[in-house]
């Protein structure tokens, strides 16, 4: 993992993994995230660095995963403004094989303080969150993570 503090405006972190195929190859899981208390952001790519037709499998290899993932199934709420208070994002394992999906609830202590700001209306949003976390297992025999 490298972590680049940078000059104090937030902070970068980068992590590589690899994870074996049934066949011996490579598969290389890469994620950069910043994160400055405020605002999450994230990237996750998943690299078959031995396919020279297709180099990027992330869409093939783990379920793409939102806020509304952490949020009973009939929530309505406005897809933007769910991801913007509720950043979901993947961890990559330092040991193991099992990556976690995680959503972020720490901008409820930045919107939902009693002041009115443009996401004051949907405080209630953090309440409605029915898990932090989601844990996708690597079947090598398969190819892909599946959720626990």
């Amino acid at each position: 993992m490298i972590v680049d503090s940078g000059t104090g405006g937030g902070e970068w972190t980068f992590r590589v993994v690899f994870f074996h195929m049934a066949d011996a190859n490579p598969l290389l899981g890469i994620t950069h995230t910043f994160f400055d208390g405020a605002t999450l952001l994230h990237e996750c790519y998943f690299l078959k660095p031995e396919d020279s037709r297709q180099l990027d499998w992330t869409k093939q290899i783990i379920k793409q995963v939102s806020a509304f993932d952490f949020l009973p199934q009939d929530n309505a709420e406005e897809p933007v403004i769910a991801q913007k208070l509720l950043p979901a994002s993947l961890e990559l394992p330092r040991y193991g094989t099992v990556v976690k999906a995680k959503v972020y609830t720490g901008l409820k202590d930045i919107y939902c303080r009693g002041n009115e700001n443009e996401f004051s209306d949907y405080c209630g949003l953090f309440g409605q969150v029915r898990h932090t976390e989601i844990a996708f297992k690597w079947n090598k025999e398969k190819g892909r993570f599946f959720q626990e």
